[in-house]
């Protein structure tokens, strides 16, 4: 499976969860935050596989190899965004052909795309109540006339120790195109996995469900442009 993250792994990262739900699940992880080298994943595959033939391969779309240079990008056919980003999108396949070359050929590649920006009915209710804070706290700090910030959320613990988040503003100069790595200590490096320290930070992210509109079996979303 290959999801968003072209210079850090917190998506990918997150799928390390599934171990809540799925104790003996066979799950390999791969991030940005790592190089990735050719010869490891093909171990890590063939290790993985004489102790289940069913295993879950999850990886971050921009990994890099010990030399910092991007796995499988041509800088010939790639697009750039505005801040010379290579438009990037491929090492699933990649991937994938190594699999089937050195390992097997039965393998399935899945590319989240579009739809981990837009799969509402999957969010949990902490990001939609998060999403709600965090834009009333720009709304009210424009309206006081802050400007050249962004709105972060402020991670913090109740009386009881529950996780909870408060807004807060951060000059927008500190964090445009900066990127917050996955600390490493959170990542298993040798086993191509994540920590429990990456599970207790991703968990309560994503408590609680939210009831989704739906009319006639289709989800109901309200119209943007009716506000403009």
């Amino acid at each position: 499976v290959e999801v968003m993250g072209r210079d850090t792994g917190w998506i990918a990262g997150s799928s390390g969860i599934l171990k809540e739900v799925v104790p003996g699940i066979n799950q390999l992880i791969y991030l940005p935050e790592t190089a990735f080298e050719e010869e490891k994943f093909i171990e890590d595959e063939k290790g993985a596989l004489n102790k289940n033939n069913k295993l879950l391969i999850v990886t971050s779309e921009g990994l890099r190899g010990s030399n910092g240079d991007y796995i499988n990008v041509d800088s010939n056919c790639y697009e750039v965004d505005s801040f010379g980003h290579k438009q990037l999108g491929g090492i699933g396949k990649y991937l994938q052909s190594v699999v089937k070359e050195y390992i097997t050929k039965n393998v399935k590649l899945q590319e989240a795309g579009v739809v981990q920006r837009c799969a509402m009915h999957c969010s949990a209710k902490v990001d939609l109540d998060e999403a709600e804070m965090v834009g009333r706290y720009g709304v009210t700090s424009a309206l006081e006339g802050k400007s050249g910030f962004m709105v972060s959320i402020e991670r913090q613990k109740d009386t009881k120790g529950y996780y909870k988040s408060l807004p807060g503003l951060v000059d927008v100069d500190e964090v445009c195109n900066k990127v917050k790595h996955v600390p490493l200590d959170w990542i298993d490096s040798e086993n191509s996995n994540v920590t429990e320290q990456m599970r207790d930070y991703i968990r309560p992210l994503i408590w609680g469900n939210e009831e989704v509109l739906s009319e006639d079996g289709l989800l109901k979303y309200k119209n943007a442009y009716r506000f403009r």
